[in-house]
C-alpha cells in the first residue's frame, strides 16, 4: 500500500507561489503535478463543441490565467483551421509571459510520422515553450498488424513526458494506480522521463482514476474544462475545487451570458443547507446582518426551499427586502389622475408628499396607464432604478374587486420590493412601487 503523499498543482498554488522551473522531462518538485489541459484538443472531440480558432483563443488566454502548465492546443494537420488555431495560441499566449516568468507550454498534438510532425512543429514552434505530443499504438496486436512494426522500433525515441492513457474508461482506481506503480518501478529509464495520466470518463472513474494514478507517481495530469471530451469525457478540470476560488476554476462567468450564479462558489443552497452556509451567503451579497435577523431570515429560507429545488441570489434579496429592510416613508401617494385609451397614449399626473411636508408634482407619457404612472414617480424622486418585477393578481370579493399588486426594484445589485392592494389598479400598482422606492432609500441612507 502506498504511503500518504502530498501534491500541489499550478491550480492549487496561492499567489505568493510560482511555477517550478520548467524542464521538459523533470520536475524540480517532487510533489508538484502538472496540468495539461487538453480542452481545445480532446475537449473538441465532445459532440456539439467544435470551436472555431478565435473563439479557441480567448479560451487558450483564460486557461493561462487559470495558470495551467500546458495548453494541448489542437490537432494542427487535422484542419487548416485547427493548424491556425495552434499557431494563434502559440504566438499570443505562448509569449505572454507574466510578472514571474509564468507562461504555458503550448502543446500540439500529432501521429508518429514525419508530415504530421512538421506540420505540428510548423505551428507551436514559435511559442516560448511549444511542445509536440506525438502518439502511437504500443499494445502488441496493434504493433505487429498495424503498424507492422516491432517493439524496438516504437517505443525508444526520446520522449520526455510518457503518458499512460485509459482510452475507454473501463479502469478502476486500483487497477489504474497499479499500472502507474509497475511502470514506474519497472520501465528502464522512466527516471528520466514525467509520467502522465489522461483518463476517461466511461465509467464515471476519470477524476478517481487520474487522484490515483498522481498518488502512485504521475506527474502530469490531462483534464479538460467541465470533463468534456469524446464519448463520456475526461478527467474534470474543476472537480473538488470550487469552494476555494471559483475564479481559479471558471472559463466563462455565468453572468457574462446573462445566467445568474447560485451563490458566489456555484453551491446551490437548498433544504439542507445550515445556517453557516446561509449566512456566509448573505454576506458575499453584501448584508450586515444582526444574528436575530439571520435566524429570522433563516427559518423563511428554509420554508422556501422545501418548496423549490434550489434558493436563488433573487430569493434571498427579497428575503431581506421584505423581512429585514423595513420601508422608511420619505414618499408617499397624494394625488393620482390618469388618462388612458385608444385615442392617445397614457398620460399620467401624479402628486407626491415628501416626508418635510413638501409637495412635489410630475406628469409623463407612457405606454400604459402603469407604465406612466411610474415614469411620473420617477421624475420626482430621480433616483436611477430598474424595475426587476411587476405582477397583478385580482380577486373578486361579492360586486367588489381587490387588486394587489407587486413590484421588485433593482439597484446597486440589491433589491427592493413593495405591495400594493385596493380597488383601483393603477393606485394599488403606485403604492407597491412607492414601498419598494421607500424600501431602496432607507437603505441607501
Amino acid at each position: 500500500m502506498a504511503s500518504k503523499t502530498s501534491i500541489s498543482c499550478s491550480e492549487t498554488q496561492n499567489n505568493t507561489n510560482k511555477h517550478p522551473i520548467y524542464i521538459p522531462n523533470h520536475i524540480p518538485d517532487p510533489s508538484y503535478v502538472r496540468i495539461l489541459d487538453t480542452t481545445l484538443r480532446d475537449g473538441e472531440q465532445s459532440p456539439g463543441a467544435a470551436m472555431m480558432p478565435e473563439e479557441k483563443l480567448d479560451i487558450a488566454r483564460q486557461l493561462a490565467k487559470l495558470g495551467v502548465d500546458i495548453i494541448e492546443a489542437g490537432f494542427p494537420c487535422a484542419s487548416n483551421d485547427d493548424f491556425n488555431a495552434v499557431k494563434m495560441i502559440a504566438q499570443e499566449v505562448g509569449n505572454d509571459e507574466d510578472c514571474d516568468g509564468y507562461v504555458p507550454v503550448i502543446a500540439g498534438v500529432c501521429r508518429c510520422n514525419e508530415k504530421d510532425i512538421a506540420i505540428a512543429w510548423e505551428a507551436v514552434k514559435h511559442a516560448k515553450r511549444p511542445r509536440l505530443c506525438t502518439f502511437i499504438a504500443t499494445s502488441p496486436i496493434h504493433m505487429e498488424y498495424k503498424l507492422k512494426k516491432g517493439k524496438d522500433e516504437v517505443i525508444k525515441a526520446g520522449a520526455t513526458t510518457v503518458n499512460i492513457t485509459d482510452t475507454v474508461g473501463i479502469a478502476m482506481p486500483v487497477e489504474f494506480g497499479k499500472l502507474i506503480a509497475d511502470i514506474k518501478a519497472n520501465t528502464i529509464g522512466i527516471e528520466n522521463v514525467v509520467i502522465a495520466t489522461h483518463c476517461h470518463n466511461d465509467l464515471g472513474l476519470a477524476t478517481a482514476n487520474t487522484l490515483e494514478g498522481a498518488r502512485f507517481g504521475a506527474r502530469q495530469l490531462e483534464v479538460t474544462i467541465n470533463g468534456i471530451g469524446e464519448r463520456a469525457g475526461n478527467a474534470s478540470l474543476e472537480e473538488d475545487g470550487m469552494l476555494k476560488n471559483k475564479a481559479t476554476y471558471e472559463i466563462i462567468c455565468p453572468e457574462d451570458i446573462g445566467l445568474e450564479r447560485s451563490n458566489g462558489a456555484g453551491i446551490v443552497l437548498g433544504k439542507l443547507s445550515g445556517r453557516h452556509g446561509f449566512r456566509n451567503r448573505l454576506e458575499e451579497l453584501g448584508y450586515e446582518l444582526e444574528d436575530e435577523e439571520v435566524e429570522s431570515l433563516f427559518w423563511h429560507f428554509k420554508a422556501t426551499a422545501g418548496k423549490k429545488k434550489r434558493v436563488t441570489d433573487a430569493d434571498l434579496r427579497a428575503m431581506v427586502s421584505n423581512e429585514v429592510v423595513k420601508e422608511k416613508r420619505i414618499w408617499k401617494l397624494g394625488d393620482l389622475q390618469v388618462i388612458c385609451g385608444t385615442l392617445a397614449p397614457s398620460t399620467t399626473t401624479v402628486k407626491l408628499v415628501k416626508d418635510d411636508g413638501s409637495t412635489h408634482v410630475a406628469c409623463s407619457v407612457g405606454i400604459g396607464p402603469v407604465d406612466s404612472t411610474f415614469k411620473a414617480v420617477n421624475l420626482i424622486v430621480k433616483e436611477p432604478v430598474k424595475l426587476l418585477e411587476y405582477t397583478m393578481n385580482v380577486v373578486k370579493e361579492g360586486i367588489n374587486i381587490i387588486a394587489t399588486a407587486h413590484v421588485v426594484l433593482f439597484k446597486d445589485h440589491q433589491t427592493f420590493s413593495g405591495t400594493g392592494s385596493g380597488f383601483d389598479v393603477v393606485v394599488s400598482s403606485v403604492e407597491a412601487y412607492i414601498v419598494a422606492l421607500n424600501k431602496m432609500l432607507g437603505f441607501k441612507e
